[in-house]
């Protein structure tokens, strides 16, 4: 039965066996079938149709397909399709407006053509298909294989790129889960990619500029994607020969990747990489960078956050070595982040090395065997809605190592230092210790930054430092020539911020520190240098406010001090400086409100004082300053939004002297004061404006040509003043012009200063006196000079002087003139001393002092006056007046000594111009009368010197007269016989040679010379016309009224008629007095004791002189007179000298000339001919006069005498005449005493007005005093 059961279970099993091999064939033969039918369905035009459908519906671009095949069984159970020449392509126009974006390269315009760009192109692809789940709706791909991919992506900036070419949009599945996303693209995993003939990736950003490209050699990804759940990816790639270069806006990156992995096991993957990185850089050139990656990446599940850890990482970049660990979990808004890293001993050498050549050059020739460890932690998180960051800890360590660099003494440095972050990102850096150890240097350094990244850093410092020059110079090459001496020891501590590490801010900081030395000696073989700084301290620290007046005394500022106990130094052979106490120290008191610009700011006040200073220089020159202390304040000022500099410095100096070749100079309490506000930016804005509105005048001229353009034809067809045409005057004008560097100073900065000295000396040869300088007071802008006094004591005179100096900017860049209104007074005036000290001035020649740099100054200014007194018989030299100053002086004087003239009190105008004086109003009061002067002098040239002048004399004595113009001599001599007070008018123009004498023949005018009561006394003239008239007392002549007139032209004076008595004669008498001392007079005798009227002509010179007898030329007292003439003459000339400026010299002079043409017309309307022929007597007549004159040179009684008197027989009708005639005489006299009185009155109405404002001003002096 058993054996039944068996048989029975056996056929059953073969029965459901045999059932078996029938399904499983049926089944593979519905398989077999289905794939043959599947295979004969996929054929390639059925593909190629399929795609041509469905592809349009998901790309917007262009797909080319060349051929599409299948297989059913080649990757069986999967589907393989074959795709070849797969390219992508979309119109060219689409991103044509991207065309002339960024900067032009070779990768911008890869795929790129005229009509089409491409966006993908494939030789061939080759894709491993699960057709049972594409059944079902799914698509999962085994595996990927291209070959000779090329890739062409295009970054446009925003939305704009070229691979966004897919049509379907994402969108969320409410009732998926968090982890699946449903789009309108089915499920998709791939699990292998393969890529082969050299794959190619071209990327671009044109927007930052950045062109890169990727070529591979190969490239496997194993692992999987999926577009379901990113937890479900799994990732394994290998690169083999990866390849990757691209383009910064200033550099290039390539990078060659020999070996890349990626490997993922137990959700741990493993990266392994090595590659080669290239870097072309503009500023430091081409690098080559050995590059390896080695670690393990893990995504950690949490249902919180979104995690990824590094374990075991390494990078090493070259010779830099980092290890590290970390992990990063993502929290929706925050991230937190826990990493670490470090680099230890890493060798600065082999960095050197490696980087030396590219990054520092200077760095390769450095040998040291430093070593530096850096470690850092990073923990905490990241959330930008809340502003917070990790907390950050670092450690640099650099322990003690040896420093080695040539023509740099070897020595140690040693560094210890820490960071750290807190969660807002603040930076705080505590230095525990850097040590610096070179060459006789030795420098500790500890402290805190604390916020270092942020806006405004706080530092807190603390150094220490010590060197020894001597051991300092052992390193200096002995080829330098230098040698220092001497030892330095410093310390700083205090605290100070960034913001404060400027001069405007500075004083906000506190330090407190110094660097000081006991003495420290200088050589140097080169320069010939020696010096010795004894005691030199340079500090700084927080004191209390001494100098700065904007701020309240005491308010605690920091300074910068700075002393020399002594200083002496040589330079070559005559350069030498000794200098003693000096002291220096400058604070910062600024009060600048952040984003303020109100009011003048104040940045920098100091002082710089010192007890002596001496300088001896080259060309016996030789400077000294006693008791010095100078203050200066750097500010700006506010001009709108913009600050301008300002400058201002101020110096009082107990006494300050100098000695320059044969010239010395000495001052006492002096002060002065200065500031300058730089105006560049007003100025720029003035000239901008200005060369627009001469571009408007003249087109097409280049801009920088404008001002000579402007210049040119302002000056075009204007002729050249000729008094600017004399070369050598040319010399003798003010040269003040600055060079162009000062010149641009002086554009751009506007100047003001004032001075004040209370005393001072000037010993030159060129004004060999001892010139005294007092009470100079006065202020200075770039434009002017305001003289509030200046008192100038030369020899014995003294003048103080007040008044003002414009046009200073303009003479200054040698564009103009200068203009002066002076007001001068004087006590005493000696202008012989003070005329033969300038002449002997302009005759020195520095060879005749020798000798004299050793001489004390009172020794020194005997021997400078040696030079005075040789020359006191000297003729004067030219004085040229300049032709680039504009002058108007006023004088006043109390005496006045000028040859024999003694004036007592004087008062004249001045004006300068054009290289001519003009004088006005000069009156004056001296031992030889009254003088009143008007003139000009003029000095256009050498040959063109003249003077044209208005005396007027009153109560002087002939001889008075002669000494005070010796020219009168020669044009009339006999003035000297004259005894008694005359009056004396002179008007005339004339030449002066260049030693300023008159050129006689040159001069044209006229002479008046009136007289009571005057008395010709014994000379050799007058006896000899006493012995030929027989005047009765042949010693001396009284003449009661007297009133001579002339007229001075061609090198003579015609003495016009006049009426003289004199002894017991009435004389009628002209002629014409010669230059050279010859003359010829006519006297006709109307009244004398001869019974009849004769004539005599006198003729020769005064040695040497004739005369001849006849009838007498005029017969009565009533002579022809030409008073109206002389006086219109005189009168014209005065109007001219008033009329210098606007009517000129020549003018003055061709109209005096011109007069006498008028003159000579009425000579002819009177029928007066001064050349007459004199007719003889008859013989009775003449027969008379011999016996007479025979009877006078006999000696006779008193009764003779008695007889001759008895001979007057005068006819009646002559009376007549002669009183006609003397009331014609007297009423002419009448007038112009008139006139004179008119004269005396004014002059003694100016003279009380100037002493009456004389004597208000020291009243005023007085009261400012008080």
């Amino acid at each position: 039965m058993e054996m039944d059961r068996g048989k029975e279970n056996k056929s059953l099993k073969s029965k459901w066996f045999r059932w078996l091999k029938i399904i499983v064939a049926t089944v593979v033969g519905i398989w077999a079938a289905l794939l043959v039918v599947l295979q004969l369905l996929l054929n390639s035009s059925f593909l190629t149709r399929m795609a041509e459908k469905y592809i349009p519906e998901y790309v917007d671009a262009d797909v080319h397909i060349g051929k599409i095949s299948a297989s059913m069984l080649k990757s069986f159970p999967n589907l393989q399709l074959d795709v070849e020449d797969v390219v992508v392509t979309y119109p060219h126009d689409r991103y044509a407006r991207y065309d002339s974006v960024g900067i032009d390269g070779i990768l911008r315009h890869a795929g790129r053509a005229e009509s089409a760009d491409t966006l993908a192109a494939i030789r061939k692809t080759t894709l491993s298909v699960n057709y049972l789940k594409a059944l079902f709706g799914r698509i999962h791909i085994r595996e990927v294989s291209m070959d000779k991919p090329h890739f062409f992506a295009h970054y446009y900036g925003g939305e704009d790129a070229n691979w966004n070419v897919l049509k379907v949009q994402a969108v969320v599945d409410e009732e998926a889960d968090s982890d699946t996303t449903a789009t309108s693209l089915p499920p998709i995993v791939v699990n292998k990619i393969n890529m082969a003939g050299r794959p190619t990736i071209v990327y671009t950003d044109c927007a930052d500029t950045i062109y890169a490209a990727v070529l591979l050699k190969q490239l496997k990804f194993d692992g999987k994607l999926t577009n379901v759940s990113t937890s479900a990816n799994r990732l394994g790639l290998k690169v083999d020969s990866l390849f990757v270069s691209g383009r910064l806006p200033a550099d290039t990156l390539a990078m060659a990747m020999d070996h890349f992995h990626i490997h993922e096991k137990d959700k741990v993957m493993s990266v392994d990489a090595t590659a080669k990185t290239f870097l072309g850089m503009s500023e430091y050139g081409r690098v080559m960078l050995p590059l390896s990656v080695k670690g393990d990446i893990s995504f950690p599940k949490s249902d919180e956050a979104a995690k990824v850890s590094w374990r075991d990482f390494e990078v090493s970049l070259a010779t830099v070595n980092v290890k590290g660990m970390g992990d990063v979990a993502y929290y929706g808004d925050s991230t937190y982040v826990r990493a670490e890293a470090s680099i230890n001993d890493c060798r600065v050498s082999e960095l050197i090395d490696y980087f030396g050549k590219n990054f520092f050059p200077e760095a390769e020739q450095l040998k040291t065997d430093a070593k530096v460890t850096f470690t850092a932690l990073c923990d905490g998180y990241w959330n930008p809605a809340r502003n917070t960051l990790p907390e950050l800890i670092a450690e640099l360590v650099l322990p003690k190592a040896a420093v080695d660099y040539p023509g740099i003494p070897s020595g140690t440095v040693a560094a210890d230092i820490n960071a750290a972050t807190d969660n807002v990102g603040k930076l705080d850096v505590n230095i525990d210790n850097v040590c610096l150890n070179f060459g006789g240097i030795d420098l500790d350094v500890s402290g805190t930054v604390s916020d270092l990244a942020g806006d405004d850093p706080l530092m807190d410092i603390e150094g220490i430092a010590y060197a020894s020059l001597d051991e300092m110079m052992a390193f200096v090459p002995d080829s330098l020539g230098y040698s220092v001496s001497g030892d330095l020891d410093g310390v700083l501590t205090g605290k100070i911020r960034m913001s404060q590490l400027n001069m405007y801010n500075f004083y906000k900081a506190r330090l407190d520190g110094y660097v000081r030395s006991r003495n420290i000696v200088l050589k140097s073989q080169a320069d010939t240098l020696d010096a010795w700084i004894g005691g030199p301290e340079i500090a700084i620290s927080t004191i209390k406010n001494k100098v700065d007046s904007s701020i309240p005394k005491g308010t605690e500022v920091l300074a910068l001090t700075a002393k020399v106990d002594s200083l002496s130094a040589t330079c070559g052979k005559d350069i030498k400086v000794n200098v003693t106490g000096i002291n220096a120290e400058a604070q910062n008191a600024a009060r600048i409100n952040s984003g303020e610009l109100e009011g003048d700011k104040h940045p920098l006040v100091g002082t710089v004082s010192m007890k002596k200073l001496l300088f001896n220089g080259t060309d016996s020159l030789f400077a000294g300053i006693l008791g010095s202390t100078n203050t200066f304040n750097f500010s700006h000022k506010v001009r709108g939004d913009k600050l301008e500099p300002r400058l201002s410095v101020s110096s009082s100096n107990s006494k300050i002297f100098a000695r320059e070749g044969v010239n010395r100079y000495g001052f006492k309490d002096a002060k002065f004061s200065a500031s300058a506000v730089m105006t560049a930016y007003e100025s720029n804005q003035r000239r901008h404006h200005f060369l627009d509105s001469l571009q408007r005048v003249y087109p097409g001229t280049p801009r920088d040509s404008l001002f000579v353009k402007m210049i040119r034809a302002r000056m075009a067809g204007r002729p050249v003043p000729d008094f600017i045409k004399e070369a050598d005057f040319r010399k003798k004008d003010i040269d003040i012009t600055l060079n162009e560097t000062m010149a641009k100073y002086l554009k751009e900065w506007n100047l003001a200063g004032s001075l004040n000295i209370s005393k001072g000396m000037v010993i030159t040869p060129y004004f060999p006196l001892k010139n005294v300088i007092e009470d100079v007071r006065g202020t200075v802008t770039n434009d002017a000079v305001h003289l509030d006094n200046f008192t100038f004591r030369p020899g014995a005179s003294d003048i103080s002087a007040n008044g003002v100096l414009s046009g200073l900017r303009r003479a200054l860049l040698g564009r103009g003139p200068l203009k002066l209104d002076l007001k001068l007074t004087s006590q005493k005036i000696d202008a012989n001393e003070l005329l033969t000290a300038y002449t002997a001035g302009t005759k020195f020649t520095p060879e005749s002092i020798v000798n004299v740099s050793s001489e004390d100054d009172a020794t020194y200014l005997a021997k400078v006056s040696q030079a005075h007194e040789t020359v006191q018989d000297s003729a004067y030299a030219l004085v040229v007046v300049p032709a680039n100053l504009i002058a108007n002086i006023s004088l006043q004087a109390n005496e006045v000594n000028y040859s024999d003239l003694n004036v007592t009190w004087l008062a004249a105008d001045m004006t300068m111009k054009e290289r001519c004086i003009q004088l006005t109003n000069t009156l004056a009061t001296s031992n030889m009368g009254d003088i009143f002067f008007e003139g000009f002098y003029s000095t256009k040239s050498k040959q063109d010197i003249k003077a044209g002048f208005d005396l007027n004399l009153s109560d002087i004595t002939a001889d008075k007269v002669v000494q005070l113009f010796p020219a009168v001599d020669s044009i009339m001599p006999m003035l000297t016989s004259f005894k008694g007070m005359l009056d004396c008018e002179m008007a005339a123009t004339t030449d002066l040679d260049t030693n300023m004498n008159f050129v006689t023949r040159s001069m044209n005018g006229i002479m008046k010379i009136s007289g009571r009561d005057v008395v010709l006394e014994e000379s050799p003239e007058f006896m000899k016309l006493a012995k030929l008239l027989m005047f009765k007392n042949k010693k001396m002549g009284k003449v009661s009224d007297m009133s001579v007139s002339g007229l001075i032209s061609d090198n003579k004076l015609e003495v016009f008629p006049f009426v003289l008595k004199i002894d017991r004669y009435t004389l009628a008498m002209s002629g014409l007095q010669n230059f050279d001392q010859s003359f010829k007079y006519h006297v006709s005798v109307l009244k004398s004791p001869i019974p009849f009227r004769f004539g005599i002509n006198i003729f020769g010179n005064f040695d040497n002189w004739k005369y001849r007898i006849g009838k007498a030329q005029y017969k009565n007292t009533k002579v022809p007179v030409f008073t109206a003439q002389i006086d219109t003459l005189q009168m014209n000339l005065v109007r001219s000298i008033h009329n210098i400026f606007t009517k000129g010299v020549d003018l003055a002079v061709k109209q005096n000339v011109q007069m006498r043409s008028s003159i000579d017309s009425q000579k002819v309307a009177m029928g007066f001919n001064p050349d007459a022929k004199l007719d003889s007597l008859d013989g009775g007549h003449r027969k008379m006069l011999d016996s007479l004159q025979t009877a006078y040179d006999t000696p006779v009684d008193s009764a003779l005498n008695a007889r001759m008197d008895s001979l007057s027989l005068i006819p009646v009708v002559q009376e007549v005449e002669e009183e006609s005639q003397k009331q014609q005489f007297v009423q002419d006299n009448a007038t112009r005493e008139d006139r004179k009185a008119a004269r005396r009155k004014k002059r003694e109405q100016k003279r009380q007005a100037k002493n009456s404002e004389a004597a208000v001003l020291p009243a005023e002096d007085n009261e400012n005093g008080q």
